[in-house]
C-alpha cells in the first residue's frame, strides 16, 4: 500500500458509515482474497493529434475531423489560418465531416454521428449523439435532415433539435463499401465503389432508390446544379451526369485523365479533384459537356486524400494528415492555356516566329500559336509515314521521315510545300539545324551532315560514324550532342562539317533524350532505372557527371527552361501520359513542383518562352493533338502547408519522458512530469519513425525505408543525432538489449546492429525471412531469445546467446498475421490479426505452446507485459488491461474503449497510446475505490459509496454496482471494509490494486 494516512474528516464519515451498516445487521468481514467486480477505473489524462481524415469550409474557416477530435481556423486569409478552437475528445476518430449553418455534423466510422455547435468557433460544443450501426463511411447534410451511410444503407436522421437527433427512415442498399455521399433537394447521390445510387428522400420515413447504375469504381460524387460529377479508379475517370431528371441521368462527359479519383469538390466553376497518381487536378467545368484539365499539383511520396472548397479557395489533404490551401484564380504551371485538334496525331513538335510545325501521322501542319489561348491550324502538307523529329530553320523545315530526310518550305506558313527528299536507306529518329544551310541527322550507326543551301537539292557533305542506334541530336555551339541508345552520349565537333571528328563523349549509360542548356547537358538514361543525368559540357572533350536524378518510369520526352525540366511519363494506363516538372535548381535536391495530366499519348514536346508545346495521340477523342500550357509560374501554388495533427505511429517511454515518433513530424519528446500539464519539450526531425527504442541516452529509431537512426536525447530539449545504418529492408520495430539493436527489418528478417558506437553502428548479424517466414512485424528479446512477430508464420524465436550469428530454435504460426509480441518470463504474447491475443509457454523454445487465446477484441495490434500485466490494444476493444499473474487464465481489469488502437507504452502510473488515427493518449488507471476518477482515494470516494450502501442480500441501487467492491451482489460492511483500506487522503494516490 502507498501512504494510507487517513484524516479526522475521514475518521468521521467512516464512523458515520460504519453505524449505518451495523444498524442493517451486517458483519460480514472483508478479506485480503475477496473478489472484486468490474473493471478498473480509467482516466483520460490528455489527448492530442491523429489523422485529419475529413475538412468542410464554410464562412470563411475551415473545419477539420482530426483524430477524435473537431479542430476549427479561420481561414480569411488561407495564407496563415488561424487555430480558433476545438472540441472535446469525442466518441472515435471522424471519418466524415459536414457543416451547416451553426452546426458541425462529425460522423465516427464506429460510434455514429456526433453535432456539435460551432456557433462560438473558440469553443466548439457537443450537442446531440445518435448511434448508428457501424461503419460508418459518409455523411451529408440537407436541411432538416443528415444523412449518413453506415453497415446496413442510407440512414436518414432528422436533425431539427440538434441536441436531440432521432433515425428516420431506412434505406437499404446490396454495397459493400460507400465512399462519398452528397445531398442535393429531394436526392441523394451515393457512390459505393461498384455502382452510383440516385435515392428519393422526399419522404423521410421511406427513403427509396430512383436509379441506380453499374459504374467502374466510382469512389466519390459532387453536385452543382443539374449535373452530378463522379470520379472514379482506372477507365471510368471524370464523369458528369445530367441529372436535371435524377430518376433518368445521363451522360454528358467523361474524362480519362483521372485514373485513381479519390475525391471531388466543386465551387463555382472549378472542380478540384484528389487523385492517388495524379495528386490536386483543377478542371474548369464553366461548360459541364467539355470538362477541360487546367493544372495538377502532384504530391508524391504521400498519397492525396480528401478535398474541400469554398469561393475562390481549396484545401486539399494527404493521408498523413498535411493540410495545404490553395488559390483558384492563381493557378502556376504547368497550366492549360490553349489547345488545338490537327488533322493527325502528332509525334514531334518545333516551334519558330510564332508558329508551331508538327509532324504527325503522313500529315505536316502549321499552328499559329500568336494567341496561346488560341492556337490555329493554318496550313498543312501530306507526306509519307511519320515524322518522329523536326528541325527549323528560316523558311525551312527538315523533317526525320521513313527511309530518308524530307525538306518543307515554310516561307508560307498557309501552304507549307515539300521541296525535296533525300534518301538514306536507313530510316532516321532525329534531325536537327547546324545553321541555316547545314543539316544534321543519323543514319543507322552513322551520322550525316547534309548541305540544304539549295533546299531543292540537298547534298551529303560529312559522315562520322558513331554507332547504333542514335535515339536524338541536340545542337550547341558547334558541337552535335548525339543520344546513342547503347553507347552514352558522343559530342561531335563540326567546326568543319565536311569532317566531323568526335571530341568526347559520357558512357555511364543508354541515352534516350538529350537537352543542351548552357554549359550543361541532360540526358534521359536506361541503364540503372530510368534516370535523368545532368553533365557539365563547358569543355565538351571531358564531359563531367554533375547529378543523377530519378526520373519518372516510361519517360518519353524531355525539355529544359531555365531551372526546370518537363518530362513526359506515362502514369500507368498505357494510353495516356503526364508532364512532370522538376526544379533543378539545386541539383543535390530536386523536387517535384508540378504535374500536368492529359487523355493524350504525348510523343513531342518543345519549350518557347513562357509555354510549353506537347504533342500527341487522342486516342479516346475526348483530347487535343496540340497542347499548350503556360509554365510561367513555377509551382506549386500552396498558400500553407501544415499538419494539425499529426499522427502517431510509436511510443517508448523512460523515466519521466515519453518519446513519441511519427513518419510525418519525426520524434517529439514529452515531459510527463510537469505540474502544469504534459509538454514537448524537444524535437528532432529525422526520416520516418515508425517505433522507438529507448536505452540509457540513447534513442533508436526503426527509421522504415531508412533503417534505423541513433539520436543522444541526454539533453531532451535538444536531441542530437549521432549515426545510422540502413538495413535493406523495412525497419518496422526495434528494441535493444545490451549494446545491440534489434530491427524487425519486413522482408529482410531480423538484423542485429551492435550501437557500442553510436556514432557508427555496424550490422553484426541477422536472420533473413527466408528462415522465418514472410515480414518480420516487431521484436522482443527476453533471456538470450528474440521473439518474432512475423505477418505469416506467427511467433518465430531465435537464438541470440551469439548475436553475430543469431539462428532460429523454434516458432509457432498463429491464425491471422502477427502484428506484435511482448516476452516476460516464460511466455510470450502474441497480437494477431484474427487470432487476438495468444499467450504461449516458451520454456521450451524450440517448441512454444500455446496457453491461452482471447478473440473478444478482433484485429489486435498491440501488446506490452510490464511485471504481472498486459496491455492489450484491439480495434473493437480499444485498450485492455489483463492481470497475468496466471499467463494461462489471465483476467482482464480494466478497459478504454477506442475505436482504433496502436502501440502502447508504461510510462509509471501512466499507460501511453500512440496511434495512427486517434493520435496519442495518456490514460491514468485509478484504483477501484477512486469513484470520482480523480486520481486518489478519499473523503468524496467515501461520501459517493455511503449514498449506495445496501445491505446484505440487496442489490444495489442503478449506478451503484461499481460500489460493490467484494463482488457478492450487494453494498455492505464487507465493501467498506475494502474502502476504508484504500482510503488515501486528498491527492494521494491510492494503491493500483486496491479494492481489486
Amino acid at each position: 500500500m502507498i501512504g494510507f494516512g487517513s484524516s479526522a474528516s475521514n475518521d468521521r464519515r467512516s464512523r458515520r458509515l460504519l453505524t449505518s451498516l451495523v444498524a442493517m445487521s451486517v458483519f460480514a468481514v472483508a478479506t485480503a482474497a475477496a473478489t472484486m467486480a468490474g473493471d478498473l477505473p480509467v482516466q483520460l489524462v490528455h489527448q492530442e493529434g491523429g489523422t485529419t481524415l475529413a475538412a468542410a469550409m464554410s464562412g470563411g474557416r475551415l473545419y477539420l475531423a482530426v483524430g477524435p477530435r473537431l479542430i476549427i481556423e479561420d481561414i480569411s486569409d488561407p495564407a496563415s489560418p488561424i487555430r480558433l478552437g476545438q472540441s472535446e475528445v469525442l466518441a472515435g476518430p471522424g471519418y466524415d465531416l459536414a457543416v451547416s449553418g451553426n452546426h458541425a455534423y462529425f460522423l465516427s466510422r464506429f460510434a455514429g454521428l456526433e453535432i456539435l455547435d460551432v456557433s462560438d468557433p473558440a469553443s466548439p460544443t457537443r450537442l446531440g449523439f445518435c448511434p448508428l450501426d457501424g461503419d460508418n463511411r459518409a455523411i451529408a447534410v440537407s436541411g432538416c435532415f443528415a444523412y449518413a451511410y453506415d453497415s446496413g444503407g442510407l440512414r436518414v436522421v432528422d436533425v431539427t433539435n440538434p441536441a436531440n437527433p432521432v433515425k428516420r427512415g431506412h434505406c437499404s442498399l446490396s454495397c459493400s463499401c460507400f465512399s462519398g455521399l452528397t445531398a442535393s433537394g429531394d436526392y441523394v447521390y451515393a457512390a459505393d465503389g461498384t455502382s452510383l445510387y440516385i435515392i428519393d428522400v422526399s419522404d423521410p420515413q421511406t427513403p427509396c432508390v430512383a436509379f441506380t447504375s453499374s459504374m467502374v469504381h466510382p469512389q466519390r460524387v459532387a453536385v452543382s446544379g443539374q449535373y452530378a460529377y463522379i470520379v472514379s479508379y482506372y477507365s471510368a475517370g471524370l464523369q458528369v451526369l445530367d441529372i436535371s431528371d435524377p430518376t433518368a441521368p445521363l451522360l454528358v462527359a467523361q474524362r480519362g485523365s483521372v485514373t485513381c479519383g479519390e475525391d471531388i469538390s466543386i465551387t463555382g466553376n472549378y472542380a478540384c479533384v484528389q487523385d492517388l497518381r495524379a495528386g490536386l487536378m483543377i478542371f474548369d467545368i464553366s461548360d459541364p459537356s467539355s470538362p477541360v484539365l487546367l493544372a495538377s499539383y502532384e504530391e508524391d511520396p504521400i498519397v492525396p486524400y480528401r478535398v474541400a472548397t469554398e469561393g475562390n479557395y481549396c484545401t486539399a489533404l494527404q493521408v498523413d494528415g498535411k493540410v495545404r490551401a490553395l488559390d483558384l484564380t492563381r493557378l502556376t504551371s504547368p497550366l492549360r492555356v490553349g489547345a488545338g485538334d490537327g488533322p493527325a496525331p502528332g509525334v514531334s513538335v518545333a516551334t519558330s516566329q510564332g508558329y508551331a510545325y508538327v509532324g504527325g501521322d503522313e500529315t505536316f501542319y502549321v499552328v499559329d500559336i500568336s494567341n496561346p489561348a488560341s492556337p490555329v491550324t493554318v496550313g498543312e502538307s501530306a507526306y509519307f509515314g511519320g515524322s518522329p523529329d523536326i528541325a527549323v530553320s528560316g523558311t525551312l523545315a527538315a523533317l526525320a521521315q521513313p527511309s530518308g530526310l524530307g525538306l518543307m518550305d515554310i516561307s508560307n506558313p498557309s501552304a507549307p510545300t515539300p521541296v525535296a527528299y533525300y534518301n538514306t536507306a536507313q530510316s532516321p529518329f532525329a534531325v536537327a539545324m547546324l545553321d541555316p544551310n547545314i543539316c544534321v541527322m543519323d543514319r543507322r550507326d552513322d551520322l550525316l551532315i547534309i548541305n540544304v543551301s539549295d533546299p531543292a537539292a540537298p547534298v551529303q557533305i560529312g559522315e562520322l560514324q558513331i554507332g547504333k542506334p542514335m535515339l536524338d541530336i541536340a545542337i550547341a555551339g558547334h558541337f552535335a550532342y548525339v543520344a546513342n541508345e547503347c553507347e552514352g552520349l558522343k559530342i561531335v565537333d563540326l567546326s568543319d562539317p565536311t569532317a566531323p571528328v568526335l571530341a568526347g563523349e559520357w558512357t555511364g549509360g543508354k541515352v534516350s533524350h538529350v537537352v543542351v542548356q548552357g554549359t550543361r547537358a541532360y540526358l534521359l538514361t536506361t541503364s540503372y532505372g530510368d534516370q535523368m543525368v545532368v553533365l557539365d559540357v563547358s569543355n565538351p572533350g571531358t564531359p563531367v557527371l554533375l547529378a543523377t536524378l530519378s526520373e519518372p518510369s516510361d519517360a518519353v520526352g524531355l525539355a529544359v527552361r531555365g531551372s526546370e525540366a518537363f518530362l513526359i511519363s506515362d502514369y500507368g494506363n498505357g494510353s495516356a501520359n503526364e508532364v512532370l516538372v522538376m526544379d533543378i535548381s539545386d541539383l543535390a535536391n530536386p523536387r517535384s513542383t508540378g504535374v500536368y495530366r492529359t487523355e493524350n499519348r504525348y510523343q513531342g514536346i518543345q519549350a518557347a518562352d513562357d509555354y510549353l508545346y506537347v504533342v500527341g495521340y487522342d486516342f479516346d477523342g475526348g483530347g487535343d493533338e496540340l497542347e499548350i500550357l503556360d509554365i510561367s509560374k513555377p509551382g506549386p501554388p500552396w498558400l500553407s502547408e501544415y499538419n494539425p495533427g499529426p499522427p502517431v505511429s510509436g511510443v517508448a517511454a523512460a523515466g519521466q519522458f515519453a518519446y513519441w515518433v511519427s513518419s510525418r513530424s519525426g520524434l517529439r519528446i514529452m515531459d510527463l512530469s510537469l505540474t502544469g500539464g504534459f509538454e514537448f519539450i524537444g524535437s528532432y526531425q529525422g526520416a520516418e519513425p515508425v517505433s522507438a527504442a529507448v536505452s540509457g541516452n540513447l534513442t533508436v529509431l526503426a527509421t522504415w525505408a531508412t533503417g534505423v537512426e541513433i539520436v543522444d536525447v541526454s539533453d531532451p530539449h535538444e536531441p542530437v543525432r549521432l549515426g545510422g545504418i540502413d538495413t535493406d529492408g523495412y525497419a518496422r520495430d526495434v528494441v535493444v538489449d545490451g549494446h545491440y539493436a534489434y530491427v524487425a527489418d519486413d522482408m529482410n528478417g531480423v538484423q542485429i546492429i551492435d550501437i557500442a558506437d553510436p556514432v557508427s553502428p555496424v550490422l553484426v548479424g541477422g536472420v533473413g525471412e527466408h528462415n522465418l517466414g514472410s515480414r518480420a512485424q516487431a521484436v522482443a528479446v527476453s533471456g538470450g531469445y528474440v521473439f518474432v512477430a512475423d505477418e505469416d508464420s506467427g511467433l518465430q524465436i531465435l537464438d541470440i546467446s551469439n548475436p553475430v550469428s543469431p539462428f532460429r530454435v523454434g516458432g509457432c504460426d498463429t491464425p491471422g498475421n502477427a502484428r506484435d509480441v511482448a516476452a516476460s518470463g516464460p511466455y510470450a504474447y502474441v497480437a494477431d490479426s484474427s487470432g487476438g491475443l495468444l499467450i504461449f509457454d516458451v520454456s521450451n523454445p524450440a517448441s512454444p505452446s500455446l496457453v491461452h487465446q482471447d478473440t473478444s477484441g478482433g484485429h489486435v495490434d498491440g501488446v506490452t507485459v510490464t511485471g504481472s500485466r498486459a496491455y492489450v490494444t484491439s480495434d473493437l476493444n480499444g485498450l485492455e488491461v489483463f492481470d497475468v499473474s496466471h499467463p494461462a487464465q489471465p483476467v482482464r481489469i480494466a478497459q478504454y474503449g477506442l475505436d482504433y488502437s496502436g502501440e502502447v507504452s508504461i510510462a509509471g502510473e501512466y499507460v501511453l497510446l500512440a496511434d495512427w488515427l486517434n493520435g496519442l493518449y495518456i490514460l491514468h488507471i485509478s484504483p477501484r475505490s477512486d469513484f470520482d476518477a480523480d486520481g486518489d482515494v478519499d473523503g468524496d470516494d467515501l461520501d459517493l459509496f455511503e449514498t449506495c450502501a445496501s445491505g446484505p442480500g440487496i442489490a444495489p441501487a442503478s449506478g451503484c454496482e461499481g460500489r460493490d467492491l467484494d463482488g457478492d451482489g450487494d453494498v455492505d460492511q464487507s465493501d467498506f471494509g475494502l474502502m476504508q483500506r484504500c482510503l488515501s487522503g486528498s491527492g494521494v494516490l491510492a494503491d493500483m490494486d486496491c479494492g481489486g
